[in-house]
């Protein structure tokens, strides 16, 4: 699960796009094309690497910033940020702790 982002995009100091615009802003990418409007969708659901692009709901719309593409784009190509760790499902988590106790009680 990605990490919800703490950064509110604000309509006085950044410049207010809807996610069918952004694709022109990569156009560099995808032979000139840039990402897919669902592509768009996802890193704004989901996110990419525990970085969510910051979005907002205008009159029915979903929209994003230039200012929060470019800090979305900075996360993901921080080498600090760029591999965050997944998080572990419950049971999977669950099986962890099942085998570290049995290393316990084994003396490992």
């Amino acid at each position: 699960m990605a990490a919800a982002s703490t950064r509110l995009i604000s309509f006085k100091n950044e410049q207010v796009i809807p996610f069918s615009e952004v694709a022109q802003h990569f156009a560099f990418l995808n032979g000139g094309s840039g990402p897919h409007l669902v592509t768009v969708h996802r890193w704004a659901s989901r996110g990419v690497r525990g970085r969510i692009l910051e979005s907002i709901r205008v009159g029915g719309r979903k929209c994003t910033s230039l200012e929060a593409l470019q800090r979305f784009v900075d996360a993901l190509s921080d080498p600090a940020t760029a591999e965050t760790p997944r998080q572990l499902t419950a049971r999977r988590q669950a099986e962890i702790s099942k085998a570290n106790r049995e290393l316990e009680a084994l003396g490992v």
